[in-house]
């Protein structure tokens, strides 16, 4: 039977960040805006708008400022991304840490509002592809030459530490412990969405950098506070 499920419902706190997450999409299609204008876009109640956008605002994806009135009155609020969604700066360097982070979960948030209510045979293949896709626009990070299974591992050791997820790698190099994540809540109340979908970024990763290693498996919250990422080689060695 197919499974014809909803990829994207979720407890109240991931239906906050899906909503934040569309205010920011709302922005970055559209261009600055007000309260006023993105509550009738959105169809959210105007306090909600501007409750996220100040949540929005203190995380430094969005900026804040004063427009001249159309009137008498107070200078009006107008809201604007903060910075464009690729992850280098504008030197072509690679962004801080806290800067990718963020990126990663907004690429994930953009998702999950993009897939909201879309049906599909298969929730899991669903979430991994979507996870692909956000992969195969994230720049790799530097690594000096090294042998390619110690290179590969290194990118992908890299990336995950630039993004938020603390990896704690085995002596072999075949396990890899997460000790943070940027998409903790929402991974709590979707672990099948979107630990799926953080599967699919680790895989392509591991394609796109090369080497005799792919990822075999993401097991989610094997601990409080900890998932579990499983590497294969795929050579003889």
């Amino acid at each position: 039977m197919e499974d014809r499920r909803s990829t994207h419902q979720g407890g109240p706190g991931s239906r906050r960040s899906l909503s934040r997450a569309e205010l920011l999409e709302t922005l970055r299609q559209e261009g600055a805006s007000t309260v006023q204008a993105l509550a009738r876009r959105t169809g959210l109640h105007e306090n909600t708008v501007r409750g996220h956008l100040e949540r929005l605002v203190a995380d430094g994806r969005v900026v804040c400022d004063q427009a001249d009135p159309a009137g008498r009155g107070r200078p009006r609020k107008v809201y604007r991304p903060a910075s464009p969604e690729r992850l280098e700066r504008d030197d072509g360097q690679p962004a801080s840490p806290s800067a990718q982070a963020a990126s990663t979960r907004d690429a994930v948030l953009r998702r999950l509002v993009a897939g909201y209510g879309r049906q599909v045979t298969s929730v899991h293949e669903a979430a991994v592809g979507d996870g692909e896709a956000i992969a195969r626009s994230l720049p790799l990070p530097p690594v000096a030459g090294q042998d390619p299974r110690r290179r590969q591992l290194n990118i992908l050791l890299a990336r995950l530490e630039d993004s938020g997820f603390a990896p704690s790698p085995d002596a072999e190099g075949t396990t890899v412990d997460l000790w943070g994540c940027p998409v903790r809540d929402l991974a709590a109340g979707r672990t099948d969405v979107v630990c799926a979908m953080h599967l699919g970024i680790e895989r392509e990763l591991a394609r796109r950098a090369g080497g005799p290693l792919e990822v075999a498996g993401l097991c989610p919250f094997v601990g409080p506070r900890q998932c579990r990422l499983h590497l294969k080689r795929t050579d003889a060695a």
